[in-house]
């Protein structure tokens, strides 16, 4: 005779639909405060969670910690220039981290307050989905929520 499962409850798909149904989340990384709170009060009037860190390395702590509780990120807003570790440095560990699926793949969009030529370039090594200079207007952030996040 077999054990009676009918009253065991699988809740892998409970999970799965609380991070479908749950409001969009973003992570934003700055070494500079204002920029993070610029950013969270556009996510706060768009109804969305907004996560920040001020280097890389809380960076990476956050998504792991994010992942562990099964809190969906759905975009990182990574500053390129940061202390300690860059957002370029960042990155390339976060899209290892992807790759080895120690996490889920999310989509990174470069900033930067400087206009240098060859930085499209390195973001696009480092594995940033896009690049953009700040400070972050309220247009190009509706842009790329409505295309990461939705």
């Amino acid at each position: 005779d077999s054990p009676d499962t009918s009253n065991v409850r699988d809740n892998s798909m409970d999970s799965v639909v609380q991070l479908r149904h749950s409001k969009p989340s973003i992570l934003v990384v700055d070494d500079n405060f204002y920029n993070i709170m610029v950013i969270q009060e556009m996510a706060k009037a768009e109804g969305m969670t907004c996560y920040s860190a001020q280097n890389g390395q809380q960076a990476i702590d956050k998504v792991r910690e994010c992942h562990s509780k099964c809190q969906r990120l759905d975009l990182i807003f990574m500053d390129c220039e940061m202390p300690l570790l860059s957002g370029l440095e960042t990155t390339s560990i976060l899209r290892k981290m992807m790759e080895d699926n120690e996490i889920p793949e999310i989509p990174i969009v470069g900033m930067s307050g400087l206009q240098e030529k060859d930085m499209l370039k390195k973001t696009k090594e480092a594995g940033m989905s896009e690049y953009i200079l700040k400070p972050v207007t309220e247009n190009t952030f509706k842009r790329l929520t409505k295309k990461y996040c939705c």
